[in-house]
């Protein structure tokens, strides 16, 4: 949880744009969502192109609460939200710092399994996020993932692209924290470009902080989470890219600062996960060239100090033993 955050009024926040209705009977009545989406409109507007130059830390709390409130008009498919849309866009491609903040924290938006207590396990928080299946009290459309998704992430893939100029970072890690909490169905007709945006979050990590770690794992978990029957078509071409990109993370997740911090052995699981699963994934002949980089590398991992991780280096070090012609 970010230090600052204020979950408790995200919350509420997200609760009264997902229950309030405008009154049909008072023409002069202004909608509760709107108001919001204009506020935070504003608030994004003032930081990034006026005077308005809130600290990196502040603008980032600021955000985040505002994501958590706008997504609980986002389950219930209200319009207003797309008017964030364009701002948001244009920002991530400002080169200002806050851009970053923006493409690192977009996923807030589509995160349901946000709860406010702040509860750790997975499973916690599915049951206790006021958006958990199952919680009557508040309006969830079915495809507001797909929704949001269209109209939010789809017109990134072209600025995220190879021919893309300015900003290109930014989309990568905006459609990598987005797409990480959508079901493969929502993103499956762009497999292609979720890959790519997905190896480029690992590559173009400017830093060795947390954040860069976090979206890290999140875009290996991207890569890890395809189908396997779609995995060959849509992998067997970037192998050389794959390996490389889960080899430098978990070296670099494992280098300098303290590498037991969560962010970097999440970062290290991740990889190690997505390198065990490549094998069963695509096809062998690909994977031949790799096999003593991956011999070297997994040797080095079987010796790390993490237990965890020394049985998941073992694991993968098996399946790339099978590697045959």
């Amino acid at each position: 949880m970010l230090p600052g955050h204020h979950p408790a009024r995200a919350a509420v926040g997200a609760l009264i744009a997902n229950k309030y209705r405008e009154d049909p009977n008072d023409a002069n009545s202004t909608s509760y969502v709107h108001t919001i989406i204009t506020a935070y409109d504003d608030f994004i507007s003032s930081a990034v192109w006026n005077s308005a130059r809130p600290s990196a830390a502040e603008f980032e709390v600021q955000f985040v609460t505002a994501m958590r409130t706008v997504a609980g008009a986002a389950v219930r498919l209200h319009r207003t939200v797309l008017e964030l849309v364009p701002n948001l866009r244009d920002a991530m491609s400002s080169g200002s710092s806050y851009g970053e903040i923006i493409a690192r924290n977009l996923g807030a938006l589509v995160d349901v399994d946000y709860c406010p207590i702040g509860a750790e396990e997975a499973a916690e928080r599915a049951r206790t996020s006021i958006f958990r299946p199952g919680n009557h009290t508040v309006t969830i459309k079915p495809l507001f993932k797909q929704w949001l998704y269209n109209h939010l992430v789809k017109p990134l893939y072209e600025r995220a692209g190879p021919q893309a100029t300015g900003g290109v970072a930014n989309f990568s890690t905006a459609i990598v924290t987005f797409v990480v909490h959508c079901p493969f169905a929502v993103w499956s007709d762009d497999l292609d470009a979720v890959v790519r945006a997905a190896l480029l979050a690992i590559r173009d990590r400017a830093s060795l902080e947390d954040k860069d770690f976090a979206i890290m794992a999140k875009a290996l978990n991207i890569l890890k989470a395809i189908p396997e029957v779609e995995a060959d078509d849509a992998l067997g071409g970037h192998v050389a890219a794959l390996v490389d990109g889960a080899t430098r993370a978990y070296f670099r997740a494992n280098m300098g600062g303290d590498a037991r911090r969560p962010e970097r052995k999440e970062c290290r699981t991740r990889a190690l996960e997505l390198l065990e699963a490549i094998p069963a994934r695509i096809d062998h002949v690909r994977l031949v060239p790799h096999v003593p980089q991956m011999y070297q590398f997994l040797a080095d991992a079987c010796g790390g100090r993490s237990r965890e991780l020394r049985q998941l280096a073992l694991k993968a070090k098996d399946k790339w033993e099978a590697v045959t012609w």
